[in-house]
């Protein structure tokens, strides 16, 4: 053993028996430093990191492609209805640089009902909505986008090919293929699409 390595450990010897000891004068204080991560509260199985109450609604692109409308998690201020035109009025509950967090908006493409995707649910040609956000980014702070399950060839590794498409009906220079994890894909409910 070289020499520093028996001073370090003739020193927490000493160190070790003053606290247990409890007789000496001065106090000690040995502060260790933890690889791990915080651990983040898990949800129930089952359970929607989105909350009662929470909808999709695009904040932006709204008038873009298919999937480059942006859906932000928000709550309904106005139900749509005759009096509204059918436009919902919706608040966001997050924020980024393009939205503010509180922001307000008119828009009748709100998605009412939606939930987290399992395996078993994702089909071929199946719109649903997804994230580049991970889940350890928290996924209840996500921005949304629509696409098409192309491919399900990689469940087995949880994992979907998604069409981020331009135009459902035909081929746009701005479409590409993403591979994206089960946990990141969201299925939706209402309105049926």
């Amino acid at each position: 053993m070289n020499q520093r390595k028996r001073t370090f450990t003739l020193l927490w010897i000493v160190v070790s028996l003053m606290v247990v000891a409890g007789g000496c004068s001065t106090t000690a204080t040995v502060k260790t430093q933890s690889a791990e991560k915080p651990v983040k509260e898990k949800k129930a199985p089952g359970t929607d990191y989105l909350g009662e109450g929470v909808v999709l609604a695009p904040f932006m692109w709204e008038d873009g492609g298919f999937s480059e409308r942006t859906y932000y998690p928000s709550n309904i201020l106005t139900e749509a209805s005759d009096q509204t035109n059918n436009e919902y009025e919706v608040k966001t509950v997050i924020g980024d640089f393009d939205v503010s967090k509180g922001e307000t908006k008119w828009t009748s493409n709100v998605i009412t009902e939606s939930h987290p995707a399992k395996k078993e649910e994702l089909k071929e040609d199946m719109v649903v909505l997804y994230t580049g956000k991970s889940a350890d980014e928290g996924l209840e702070n996500a921005k949304w986008h629509r696409g098409v399950v192309s491919s399900t060839d990689e469940l087995y590794k949880d994992r979907v090919i998604i069409d981020h498409v331009w135009h459902l009906d035909k081929s746009d220079e701005a479409d590409s293929k993403k591979s994206v994890p089960v946990e990141n894909i969201r299925i939706i409910d209402s309105p049926e699409m």
